[in-house]
């Protein structure tokens, strides 16, 4: 599960230190912001839905969840960085392919000499 969470600051980090949750043992935590996004995610759901719960009970609401147009907004950009990527992968292919054949019209013709007349 992924939990995108706004921030108010653009850039930095959240850390959360190890202790327990609902009686489990988790380590410490660090989620880096970036352009005043951050993504809760690689712990189990229980620990994400307690460290966004953490950081939704800050004072002066540093931290929010994304209204509901702009989760449209973010999941539509993400599709496009996606299509993107996959397009500069095949891209990519496409060039690797292409450099593996040789151009219409030469030839390679290896060990072998021109035979001259004489």
């Amino acid at each position: 599960m992924e939990i995108l969470v706004l921030c108010q600051n653009l850039s930095g980090s959240v850390a959360f230190s190890a202790g327990l949750i609902e009686g489990v043992p988790v380590p410490a935590r660090i989620y880096p912001i970036a352009d005043g996004k951050l993504t809760l995610s690689g712990y189990a759901d229980s620990i994400l839905q307690h460290d966004l719960e953490e950081l939704l009970q800050m004072p002066n609401g540093l931290y929010r969840l994304p209204t509901p147009a702009e989760q449209e907004q973010f999941a539509r950009a993400r599709e496009a960085a996606r299509q993107l990527q996959e397009s500069v992968e095949q891209t990519s292919e496409d060039q690797k392919s292409d450099a593996a054949v040789p151009p219409a019209g030469e030839h390679v013709l290896a060990g072998k000499k021109k035979a001259s007349g004489g």
